[in-house]
This record gives C-alpha cells, sequence and structure tokens, in this order.
C-alpha cells in the first residue's frame, strides 16, 4: 500500500522516509519558497500523469526513483519558477516518465549529480529552459536519454548551463539545443539516436572535450550567430 503525498501547497518541511515508500502524488504539489521537500535515499515517488511539482523553495533528492503511476502515463515534472535561493539538489537519482521532467522558468539554481533523467513523450525535452529563466543548471557524471524531442533545449539568455561528464542517448532531435545563454560544457558523450549533437546559436563560453564516436546523426556541433565569446577545443567534431 502507497503512502500517500498531499497536494497543494507545503509550507512546513516535508520529509519523504524510506521507511514508508513507495509514496504516491496524485496532484500538483507547491514548494512554498521558506521551506522544502526532501526525498530520502531508497524512497519511491509515484507520480500522477500531467501533476507538476513547483519548486519555489528547495527541492532535494538523493538515491530515490521519482516516476509516473506507469502504463504509459508521464508527470508533469519539476518546475523551478522561484525566486533567488529556490533550489532543485539531486543526487544519485531516478527521474524518470515526466514530460518534461524539469522545467527552468524564473530565478533559482538546479544540481544534479549522478542522475539519470529519461523519458519524456511527444514533442517534450527532457529538460526544457525558457527564455524568462534567470538561473545556473548543473549537471555533472548525469545520463540523459530516450527524450521526446531534444534532452535539452534553452531560449534563456539569463541561464548559464554546466555540464561536466554527461552522456546523451536516443533524444530524437538534438542532444542539447541551445540559444543565448552562456555555456560551460566539459566531455559530452554524444551517442547514436539523435538528429545533431549540440546546436549552439548565439551562445557564448566554452565547449571542450566532446567525444563522438558513437555518434551517427547530421552535425556533432551546429553553430549559428555565435558573436560573442565562445571556444570550441579538444573535441570530436
Amino acid at each position: 500500500m502507497a503512502s500517500t503525498v498531499p497536494t497543494g501547497t507545503i509550507t512546513s518541511w516535508l520529509v519523504l522516509e524510506k521507511s514508508w515508500s513507495p509514496y504516491r502524488l496524485e496532484g500538483d504539489l507547491t514548494i512554498a519558497s521558506t521551506t522544502k521537500l526532501t526525498v530520502n535515499d531508497g524512497v519511491e515517488l509515484r507520480i500522477a500523469s500531467e501533476a507538476v511539482i513547483d519548486v519555489q523553495g528547495v527541492f532535494e533528492a538523493g538515491t530515490a526513483t521519482i516516476s509516473s503511476t506507469g502504463f504509459g502515463a508521464r508527470w508533469g515534472g519539476l518546475l523551478l519558477d522561484g525566486i533567488v535561493g529556490s533550489r532543485v539538489q539531486l543526487s544519485g537519482t531516478q527521474l524518470v516518465e515526466g514530460s518534461p521532467l524539469l522545467t527552468v522558468s524564473g530565478y533559482g539554481e538546479m544540481v544534479a549529480e549522478n542522475v539519470n533523467f529519461a523519458r519524456s513523450a511527444g514533442a517534450d525535452p527532457l529538460i526544457s529552459i525558457s527564455s524568462s529563466a534567470q538561473a545556473t543548471v548543473s549537471l555533472s557524471s548525469s545520463y540523459l536519454r530516450d527524450a521526446g524531442s531534444m534532452c535539452i533545449q534553452s531560449q534563456s539568455p539569463d541561464t548559464k548551463i554546466i555540464l561536466e561528464d554527461v552522456e546523451f542517448t536516443d533524444c530524437n532531435g538534438d542532444a542539447a539545443w541551445i540559444r543565448l545563454s552562456e555555456v560551460e560544457f566539459n566531455n559530452l558523450t554524444i551517442n547514436e539516436g539523435m538528429e545533431d549533437g549540440l546546436a549552439l546559436i548565439g551562445v557564448t563560453g566554452e565547449v571542450s572535450g566532446l567525444k563522438t564516436t558513437s555518434f551517427v546523426g547530421d552535425s556533432t556541433v551546429r553553430l549559428e550567430s555565435i558573436d560573442g565569446d565562445f571556444v570550441l577545443e579538444d573535441s570530436q567534431v
């Protein structure tokens, strides 16, 4: 029997513990700016179709599995649209079956280490960063695969995207389509199952250590409207 996570807005610290797992969330949940939701190691959290966790405070998860309720459903993902200080912190997490899995549309910070992002649907990427976002998105030692359309999409001129030792497979579009953002990409691996590797439009920053030996698409790196400070080095292109 599954434990139930309350819907609506939480205003005090909520901890999901392994001893009460699995948990179900049946509707939208907002984490107020003054509090946080912690998903402990070993927890399974299953979320109803299209339900969103709106992070205006802090969402943190360890080696937990956060997924849909199954049968082809997709939950609505994490939404980071808060204030300065809002944060999503993931470590060893399985974040799957959401569409998108993460949407960034406001202020805040997202940090993911050793995280598996997988299985968005339709025309949705795994990670979507909108033009209104003013955030930092940082992924390290993580794996992105089986996207509906693209693994990462960003249209934000005010967001910095940091990728370190990240691997992409079956993105069904581009591995990362980035417009106007600042990028810091190091040691990325781009595998099969996509049209282009990196599509970078008007970006600034640096890409280094790109590995593409298994890539079979059109362009490993596509550059457009690069007028600012940008460096591509030590990469297989």
